[in-house]
């Protein structure tokens, strides 16, 4: 992917969260990944696209998204690499919350073997 392809993507991924306060963290990363791709050395810019929790789950409960947003989790990779002890003493995080993430991850085939049990 060329520089020029990966920030066209980046501003392609923006559009659809500039009307909702949510997803401000994850326009702010979006954004940032473009600013930084202007400035980087190589064209080869696929290892620097992340997913974005709120562009791939834009159905989760507002809850569920203030918790994410108070933990600063804003793509799929950062979320799935959490403990589960850690994700449970998240503030106002629970069951429902939990199993809101779980539906969405197994969706898109994402979801780690021990979410999975649960």
């Amino acid at each position: 992917m060329t520089r020029k392809e990966f920030v066209g993507k980046k501003i392609k991924e923006a559009i659809p969260l500039l009307g909702d306060w949510r997803n401000e963290d994850a326009l702010k990363s979006i954004l940032n990944d473009a600013y930084e791709a202007l400035f980087m050395e190589t064209d080869d810019l696929d290892a620097r696209s992340a997913t974005y929790i709120s562009v791939v789950f834009p159905h989760l409960s507002i809850r569920t998204m203030n918790c994410l947003r108070y933990a600063n989790i804003v793509t799929i990779e950062q979320l799935i690499t959490q403990p589960l002890r850690d994700i449970f003493s998240w503030r106002n995080f629970g069951r429902r919350s939990f199993d809101e993430l779980r539906k969405g991850l197994l969706e898109i085939g994402r979801c780690p073997e021990d979410w999975q049990l649960r």
